[in-house]
């Protein structure tokens, strides 16, 4: 028995299913599906059970169909269906639909209920302007006398442009009031008059507000040279829908995609895969080059043209040139985040990661994990711009060393620091330290092979001493003097 009612259960979620699709109706999940009939079976069982009825018509409105006669006249249970569904209406006793009243409230809680109105009500206008501002479509309910009404029309397309749709045609055709509605909404452009489609400035008007509105617009407009080149000014998309010869003039679609990057998509096949022509567009509008043909993304002096105008653009270029090193360098040096783009090998390298980060600290998120990981490397990165300690490892925003280095050079990279370290030391302190390391290692940088000047500073702060040339690193008796040097101060108290 169990094993027959799960068949039937699942046979009818299938069948609702399909019964929906071929209606052309938006598919529902099967879980939706299984709730609603779930229901449907529990108010079959309980068709008379007020409670049953009630927290089942509250959430699937129509399946007031299969409870009780009792129920369909009665106000509580059938408002509630018609909150959840306008399609309750058409169960409900004729006594309550044509209670005026009543009526006026099943209205306000579903406007939609107006398409089971009786036919006197379609005709009130007070009721429709009720309903239309909640939702404009409800005026393809209304009386076609209601429908012909300039003045209604005009306010419902001023709060519901979409109204449109259901004016009658006399209204459509009505200039002022079709400019108004693409004004707001420029798809209504859609349901105008043939010969509101090719008027200049209602179209202009609809692609301000919205570009895909062109596709609406008549064929002797979107084939009009001039006017077409007006219109990918003002919005580029406007390519996707102007006459096929149109999408292949160079200077239509260089404004459109100065306007819109994206429009390139739009362009011809022949000017995406013309070097000439993809040089002049990437130059113009970098994110152009996602679209251009696959060779052209090989191409060097094509994907540096359109990083040079927009560095973002090194994501379209071929995986041949996101590996090579020379040509990353030439983008992050500009903008540092355009690593993100680059090979794992180029985000692997230690001179790119450094040049990005230099560029910006944001950078130091898109290196390679082995080097964010590495102490040699956060040393230099933090020491090229604080703030990438955000970005190094867990265990090395811990060590004292690399935060004291990144708050000398950056003091906001504090707010990085593992909390361990505010742990083992008050804040004040830290930036007391970070402050004098800071001004030390300034000194050195000033004159990295002068022996005093490094002696003098790195007696300040021993961890300034990194900033020296390689030369008096590489020198046995100056770090001798340095060591001896660092020791006395020691002794004496006057270095931590």
């Amino acid at each position: 028995m169990l094993l027959l009612f799960v068949v039937v259960v699942a046979f009818g979620v299938e069948s609702l299913r399909h019964l929906r699709l071929q209606k052309g109706m938006v598919p529902v999940k099967p879980q939706q599906d299984m709730k609603q009939l779930e229901a449907r079976l529990a108010i079959q069982r309980n068709p008379f059970d007020r409670e049953v009825v009630l927290s089942v018509v509250s959430a699937f409105g129509s399946l007031l169909a299969h409870a009780s006669q009792q129920f369909l006249k009665g106000h509580e249970v059938v408002l509630a269906a018609v909150a959840s569904s306008s399609w309750a209406m058409k169960y409900a006793a004729a006594s309550l639909v044509e209670n005026h009243e009543f009526f006026l409230q099943a209205a306000a809680l579903n406007p939609h209920a107006l398409r089971f109105a009786p036919e006197s009500f379609k005709a009130e206008k007070e009721l429709i302007m009720m309903a239309a501002a909640v939702d404009g479509r409800v005026l393809r309910y209304a009386a076609p006398a209601l429908r012909a009404d300039r003045s209604l029309i005009l306010w419902a397309v001023g709060l519901h442009a979409v109204a449109l749709e259901f004016a009658d045609d006399s209204l459509r055709a009505d200039r002022e009031l079709v400019l108004h509605a693409v004004s707001a909404f420029g798809a209504s452009l859609q349901f105008a008059s043939e010969s509101l489609k090719s008027d200049k400035e209602i179209v202009r008007q609809a692609l301000l507000q919205d570009a895909t509105s062109f596709c609406y617009a008549s064929s002797s407009l979107s084939s009009d040279p001039g006017f077409v080149l007006e219109a990918v000014t003002l919005r580029g998309r406007a390519l996707q829908f102007v006459a096929s010869d149109l999408q292949a003039d160079e200077e239509v679609v260089l404004q459109a995609i100065a306007q819109h990057p994206n429009a390139m998509q739009y362009a011809a096949a022949s000017l995406r895969s013309d070097r000439g022509f993809v040089m002049q567009a990437v130059s113009a509008a970098g994110m152009a080059l996602q679209y251009v043909s696959d060779f052209l993304k090989v191409d060097a002096e094509v994907v540096l043209a359109a990083t040079r105008q927009c560095e973002g653009a090194l994501q379209f270029a071929d995986a041949a040139l996101l590996a090579n090193k020379e040509l990353v360098l030439q983008v992050i040096g500009r903008n540092g985040e355009a690593l993100r783009h680059a090979s794992p090998a180029v985000r692997s390298d230690q001179e790119c990661a450094l040049i990005a980060i230099q560029s910006s600290y944001r950078a130091m998120e898109f290196v390679a994990d082995s080097l964010t990981q590495d102490r040699d490397f956060v040393l230099k990165a933090v020491c090229t711009d604080g703030r990438s300690l955000c970005f190094a490892s867990s265990e090395l925003r811990e060590d004292r060393k690399i935060v004291l280095h990144a708050a000398a050079q950056n003091e906001a990279s504090l707010e990085f620091a593992a909390p361990s370290i505010l742990d083992q030391q008050p804040l004040k302190e830290i930036q007391q330290e970070a402050a004098s390391l800071r001004a030390a290692s300034q000194s050195i940088q000033r004159h990295p092979a002068s022996r005093d000047a490094v002696l003098r500073a790195v007696l300040r702060h021993p961890l300034s001493f990194r900033f020296a040339s390689e030369g008096l690193k590489d020198d046995e008796e100056f770090l001798r003097q340095w060591e001896e040097a660092v020791r006395l101060a020691r002794s004496c108290g006057s270095l931590a």
